[in-house]
This record gives structure tokens, sequence and C-alpha cells, in this order.
């Protein structure tokens, strides 16, 4: 991706990466289990993607802090 290329040098960054897609491998077995009914999975599961969230945009807030960072010392 363009972010990659860009700060993928970032630990942050790389971290988002993982996060992200950990965040769609969830998103499609939430689907899944909403298909079969599973109501208690897709409850559990719920909760999982709403952390994963939460950490995606605390880390988005640290690698922007980390490129203002950067930029005001260039």
């Amino acid at each position: 991706s363009d972010g990659m290329m860009k700060y993928g040098r970032i630990p942050e960054m790389r971290k988002i990466e993982k996060t992200h897609a950990r965040l769609h491998t969830r998103v499609r077995e939430l689907v899944e289990m909403k298909s079969a009914n599973n109501t208690f999975g897709v409850e559990r599961d719920w909760e999982k993607i709403k952390r994963f969230s939460s950490e995606i945009l605390e880390l988005i807030a640290a690698l922007e802090e980390k490129v203002k960072q950067q930029e005001n010392n260039s």
C-alpha cells in the first residue's frame, strides 16, 4: 500500500497493517457465523472487533505523532 511504502519503516505502521489484517479475518468469520445463525459467536467476536478497532486508532495516533516529530526534525 502507499502507506506502507511511505511509512513502513515506522514500527507503528507495521503494527497497523498486522492488526488491520486480523480485523478483516475476524470480520469474515463474523459474517460466516451470522450466516450460520451463531448469535453467541457473533456477540463474542463483535467485542474482539471493537478491540481491534480501538487498537488501530491508538496506533494511528502514535504513528501520526511520530511522523510529525520526524517532519519537525527535518
